[in-house]
């Protein structure tokens, strides 16, 4: 009795992993977009799910946020820090002060060059970027909400949403 029970245990184990498992690769994010989220310093966010790492995993993140004079901002990283995808801050030039905006919908979508830094040095209420995604084949615009405190106690609240989405192949 006992082994038939425990293999009837088994088998319905079994039968749930693989009902689970069958429709994952084809499920949206269960969030939609624009999405808020609030980061402190050494953090990561996945952006297609919203999930937030509770350390500076740049090799999952699509953000990772350090501690700096209020919040360092830099995107995800494929293989190491010498090797992350491009982020274009939205400003008039290269040289200019960022452009700051009052809702995502406003910031740029412009794609990232190859060649532009990785990194917002400090973030600025209002200022608005876009990054190649690392964790999927596309782009994220992304507008600085808030930024709050310095330090260990800095926080910044990003609105963003996802733009020129590819299927992984």
């Amino acid at each position: 009795m006992r082994l038939r029970a425990a293999i009837l245990i088994a088998t319905l184990a079994l039968a749930a992993c693989g009902s689970d498992d069958s429709g994952s690769g084809d499920e949206t994010p269960a969030i939609t977009f624009p999405h808020t989220v609030t980061l402190g310093p050494e953090a990561a966010l996945v952006a297609p799910t919203g999930e937030i790492i509770d350390h500076a995993d740049f090799l999952s993140g699509d953000i990772v946020t350090y501690k700096n004079q209020t919040i360092k901002l830099q995107s995800g990283c494929e293989e190491s820090q010498a090797h992350c995808r491009p982020l274009h801050i939205c400003r008039p030039t290269p040289q200019s002060k960022p452009d700051t905006f009052t809702t995502v919908k406003e910031v740029c979508m412009n794609e990232p060059a190859e060649d532009e830094p990785s990194i917002v040095a400090n973030a600025e209420t209002g200022m608005g970027f876009t990054v190649r995604l690392n964790s999927a084949n596309g782009f994220g615009r992304f507008w600085v909400k808030e930024v709050t405190g310095v330090g260990d106690s800095a926080k910044v609240t990003l609105v963003y949403e996802l733009f020129h989405m590819e299927e992984d192949l």
